[in-house]
This record gives C-alpha cells, structure tokens and sequence, in this order.
C-alpha cells in the first residue's frame, strides 16, 4: 500500500499550514463573467508525511493574496454583498455557441489523453444556463475527489445557515467563581478573537465583583476564580476509515468544537483555552480578582440554559468560505462539516454529519449523488467519492444567484482562486504561468485537489460565446513517474481549452 507523500503548491497566506515535512494545501480559482457573472474554481493539494513530522511551523504572508485573506478573517472583505474583487464585465461572445461547442467536444478529451494524466480519468463539460452535457467521460463515474469535495462541503453550509452567519464562542456561568468557555463551531476563531472576548469578561468580572454581597458571578475575596472548557458541541473526536494514520494532526486536526485558524495539533481545545485562561490572567492584573493557576484548563459540559457572561460573534459565513477555498483549509472544512449536522439535528458524529450534508446536497440543492460517497468535509478521505456531473451541477448552483441565493460567496464573492493569479491556483504554485495555458491566467475560476494519485479542477469558465460553462476533471491512479505538477498542468489544458484561449 502505498504511503501519501506530501506535495507542495507553494501557496503563501495566513490560513496555510506548511511543516517542514513540506505539506501543503492548495487551491486556486479564476473569474471571468457570462451571462450569470464571475466564475469560480479552485484545486487543493493534500498528502501526508512518510514519517511524523515535527510541530507545525507558520507560512510567511509574502504575496498579494495574503492581504485579501486577513480581510476576509476579520470581516472586512465584503462590502453590500460584493467581494473586493466584484464581478467582471462579461466576455463578448467571438463564436457561436454551436461553433464554441463543438470545439469543445472535439478538442478537450483530445487533449487530455496524456501520458501524465493516465488512464483512470473522468471530466464533464456542460453549458451552466442549459445544463447541457458538452463533451464527457465517464461522467457519472465515482472518483477519489481530493479538495474538489470543499465546494460540497461550501455549498451544504451555505445553504443551511445562509452567507451571514455567525458562530459565536461564548463564556458562561457554573456558580460563583466558575465559568467555562464554549465552543461554538467557529471554524476561523483567531488568537485575537479570544484576547478580545477575555477582555470582555475580564470587564464583567471587574463590575460584578464591584456589587459586594450581590457578586454572583466574580469569586468570593480571597478565593482564585475558576476556569473550565465546553467543546461538547462536537461528539469526541475520532479517526474516520478514510484517513490514513499520519494525516492527523499535520493535515487535519482532530475535530473539535473549538480551535484556532491555524492550529495544527492534537488538541485545538485545550489549546485555544489555555490561551484564553493567559489573557485573562492578563486582563484580570489589578482587579483584585484572583485566577493563579498554570495547569491545562479543565473540561466539563455547561448547562444550555447557563447564564451567558459574554461572547464573541464570529466573521460571517460568507468570509469563512473565501478562507477555506483559497488555501484550501482543511480544519475549517470539517469544523462546517459537523456545524450543518448540528444545525440539522442529527449527531455531529461522522456518520450523522454525512447524512446531514447528503440531505442538504441532494434534497435542497438537487446535486445528483449517485455513485458518490460523502465521508468528511476536506476531501482528503480516501473513501470520497465524486462523480463530474454532481460537482458541475453544485457549480451550477453556486452561479444561479436567483434560484439558489444563499451560495453566492462561492462564485459571486471570488472564494474559488483565479487561475494564474490567487489561492491553490496562483502562479507561485506553478498553475497557468507556462504555455499553453498562460493564456486563461485570470479567466478560470476553479477548485483544485491533490492526493499522490488524485488530481481534481473542478470550476467555471467563459467560453468564446460569452457564455459560462462549467467543467469538473478528476484523474485518479496518476502515473507516478510523473510529478502532481505535470498532471496538474495537463488538466489545466482542459480549461483553458474549455474557455477557448486554446
């Protein structure tokens, strides 16, 4: 059985996770707008060490990207329902749509018979306002998905909370001199979220304590005040039968109910709240509040019913979209895995999640699922399984802002990369910076996915009719004497071929 290795894509922003083992993750994504406006797609590279690697270390922010990245943690990013990119001026049509079609059906399969790309490959073409089929193979054909199964994961919590959303982390009340901290399901909580939300229960301490006799909150004089940590939101985490041994915690973390972006650990709760317990010893100094202790912050389980000392809303919904299919986030993908199970009713287990997402794809969305398995948020389960025509029809939806409102962040908001220019797909990772594709940098919009033997692009484009088509190419069993790289590139001929530069 073969080990994953890991690749790297060369992708820096704030929200990628690199160790010197060398993971990475990558996705990318490119806008040019038809009749139903910019278009989106993105592609991921995920893989796993040979051997355990050492702590994960930050990625420096050093490309343009990066900027627009921290916008869309902190909120700043949308601006009346438009991304900072906005939507481009749609392409004048230099073909007939037949003429465009048929160079499509003709060319693109054509051009992905490659010596890099293989034998086991599927893809599909199709016009977004008709849903016709252009040129296909094997279509309807289950395939590893690698990260193409994000734009799942965007599209199901999208569609159950809507694109203003906000997760809350809270602090609540367990008796006099107790609180705990409660995970919320905040998949983009910072460091600086939690200082901010210490501050503000440090202040109500501080004015509680001032009441005297009437204090029901703040410790009694003398006493040190007590710090505990619910996460119970999220069943205990656990491994699923689609992640190898060595993707946790250097690729996906255990799945908890609270952690920070960024953390790659075993334990994002412990963690988050013993930095929240040093901050608010911080904010505390001089109050005459007592809170002395070093040790781990406890776990317990608060009452729904607890009294609510503060909280702190997070950044909407539609910004945590951008941070998880730019870089390709695989923690804040299965943070929303389990928030639509939870929201839905069922069981934030695996299994209860997957149904949950399942129902939302096939009964909301109308996504075709046969011959596809949903078994995390990430796609990096080697038991995923997509089929083109379910990830061109999720495409689809995501572009149709009169049926389907609640996905615009996905196409309209500019989450999936440009081609040649942002995310997973920027040119730092090698992706439509050579020819012959060089000629669609910043005209494709996709969702990259990367395992050692999968590739996936799965986005949308405008073609030479001036009409938006959505594409999906999955390749699996890719030759190993190859590099990701030399595939990757092949499949980029595809939807540079699909948009007609080529």
């Amino acid at each position: 059985m073969h080990k994953e290795t890991v690749t790297s894509a060369n992708l820096r922003s704030p929200a990628r996770i690199r160790t010197r083992a060398g993971l990475s993750v990558a996705c990318s994504l490119a806008v040019t707008a038809g009749v139903l406006g910019p278009v989106a797609a993105a592609s991921q590279a995920v893989a796993a060490p040979a051997a355990k690697a050492p702590a994960p270390a930050k990625a420096k922010a050093k490309d343009p990207e990066a900027a627009i990245i921290k916008k869309a943690q902190n909120g700043s990013l949308y601006t009346a329902g438009k991304s900072l990119y906005g939507p481009l001026t749609a392409t004048r049509a230099t073909v007939s749509t037949a003429s465009a079609h048929s160079r499509i059906k003709r060319l693109v399969g054509k051009r992905l018979k490659n010596k890099a790309v293989g034998k086991t490959y599927s893809y599909v073409v199709t016009d977004v306002a008709t849903g016709k089929s252009i040129s296909g193979r094997g279509s309807r054909t289950g395939r590893l998905t690698a990260s193409t199964m994000k734009i799942m994961t965007a599209s199901a919590a999208l569609q159950t909370f809507g694109p203003d959303y906000q997760f809350s982390t809270k602090v609540v009340v367990l008796g006099k001199g107790k609180v705990a901290l409660v995970g919320g399901g905040d998949a983009t909580l910072t460091r600086s979220n939690l200082s901010t939300l210490s501050s503000r229960v440090a202040k109500e301490l501080k004015k509680d304590a001032a009441k005297g006799d009437a204090s029901t909150i703040a410790p009694e004089p003398g006493k040190a005040l007590e710090l505990y940590v619910d996460d119970s939101m999220y069943v205990a985490p656990s491994k699923p039968g689609g992640w190898t041994n060595s993707y946790q915690p250097y690729i996906v973390r255990p799945v908890r109910a609270l952690g920070t972006l960024g953390y790659y650990g075993w334990d994002s709760t412990v963690n988050a709240a013993n930095y929240f317990r040093d901050r608010l010893k911080v904010h505390l100094k001089n109050s005459g509040i007592k809170y002395t202790s070093n040790k781990n912050v406890t776990r317990t389980r608060a009452a729904k019913t607890a009294q609510v000392v503060s909280d702190f809303k997070g950044v909407p919904l539609s910004s945590q979209i951008y941070s998880f299919l730019q870089p390709s986030e695989n923690n804040i993908g299965e943070m929303l895995f389990r928030n639509v199970a939870h929201a839905k009713g069922y069981s934030t287990s695996w299994a209860g999640s997957r149904t949950a997402v399942r129902n939302v794809l096939s009964r909301e969305l109308k996504i075709p699922l046969a011959n596809t398995r949903i078994d995390d948020g990430s796609g990096v389960a080697r038991t995923d399984r997509l089929t083109p025509i379910a990830l061109t029809t999720a495409l689809r939806r995501a572009a149709d802002r009169k049926n389907y409102p609640k996905l615009w962040p996905i196409y309209y908001g500019g989450s999936l990369p440009l081609s040649g220019r942002t995310g997973t797909l920027s040119s730092g990772s090698g992706r439509f910076n050579t020819r012959p594709t060089v000629c669609a940098r910043g005209k494709v919009r996709a969702k990259t996915g990367t395992l050692f033997d999968t590739i996936g692009l799965a986005g949308l484009t405008v073609g030479r009719d001036g009409k938006l088509k959505a594409f999906a190419f999955l390749v699996n069993k890719r030759p190993q004497r190859y590099s990701p790289l030399q595939t990757r590139r092949i499949v980029d001929r595809g939807a540079a071929t699909v948009n007609g530069c080529y």
